[in-house]
């Protein structure tokens, strides 16, 4: 009886011995796989804002190639964009661009996602699956040969919603009288919450005497 109660007390420890080595090892492992996650869920939310940050870019270069092709024609500089009240971005409105297909379109309530052509690798309007990203552009009348565009990008990665924003001012460079005053500033929002802030501004002016200014400031928070 002895020597079976000794045979039962060892398998009794050799299990708890199992089960202390397993969970030792748990815990060892926690810790990596914690940081791997976390790492990955970064780099992917890292992926996902240099996309937007080139999306937001796209459109505004969009908006002065069609302002400079307009002036260089001898049409209006706001021509086909936001001259008149049917044009796809007058003011009030809001409008997507398809810098693929050379096309202004404006929104119907909220714009819809950007497609993605993966056999082009070009984010577009037209063909495609649908993206995660929804590029929205607005104007602002300021006078008439400044106006404020705004082109926001948002997007969802896991439950989060996010959005990047920049905003420029354009100007009727074709006018006689120039005066020259623009502002770019841009915000992402992660979590809710501002997470990126810069704002610069370029101030100058030129007069017949030849007389000239320059101003320029920077920020970044």
């Amino acid at each position: 009886m002895r020597q079976t109660d000794s045979q039962q007390s060892r398998k009794g420890f050799t299990l708890i011995e199992t089960l202390v080595a397993i969970s030792i090892l748990l815990v060892s492992l926690a810790g990596p796989l914690t940081i791997a996650t976390k790492s990955l869920s970064t780099s992917l939310f890292a992926r996902d804002q240099i996309t937007a940050f080139y999306l937001a870019e796209e459109g505004m270069e969009q908006i002065r190639n069609t302002r400079d092709n307009n002036v260089l024609v001898g049409d209006s500089w706001l021509t086909g964009i936001a001259a008149l009240s049917s044009d796809p971005c007058y003011f009030g409105s809001s409008c997507a661009i398809d810098a693929k297909n050379n096309t202004i379109t404006r929104c119907t309530g909220a714009c819809t996602p950007l497609k993605y052509d993966s056999a082009t690798g070009f984010y577009n309007n037209v063909v495609g699956t649908n993206s995660i990203f929804t590029r929205t552009i607005t104007f602002t009348s300021i006078n008439a040969n400044e106006v404020a565009v705004t082109v926001k990008i948002s997007w969802t990665t896991g439950l989060f919603p996010k959005n990047f924003q920049i905003r420029e001012n354009l100007f009727n460079w074709s006018s006689q009288t120039f005066y020259f005053e623009s502002a770019y500033y841009a915000q992402s929002s992660y979590y809710g919450q501002s997470s990126y802030y810069a704002q610069s501004s370029y101030y100058g002016q030129s007069s017949y005497y030849g007389e000239s200014g320059y101003y320029n400031q920077g920020g970044y928070k």
